[in-house]
């Protein structure tokens, strides 16, 4: 089980390692304060959630739960 475990979270810890965003945070961080790339990347990931959390609660209105 533990095992199980441990090679999930490495392959998504691998998997993730390449992301656009940490690729872009690591680019900004070479030009910009830290402050700004943090208030950016912040408020972007919480603007994209609440995105998807908005599109999802009508997507799920629209889609029957019984199929």
């Amino acid at each position: 089980m533990a095992a199980t475990i441990l090679s999930v979270f490495f392959s998504v810890c691998v998997a993730e390692m390449g992301d656009k965003t940490q690729l872009l945070v690591m680019g900004f961080a070479a030009k910009y304060r830290m402050r700004a790339i943090i208030f950016g990347v912040s408020g972007a990931i919480v603007l994209l959630n609440a995105l998807g959390v908005l599109l999802g609660g009508a997507v799920a209105k629209l889609v029957p739960m019984q199929y």
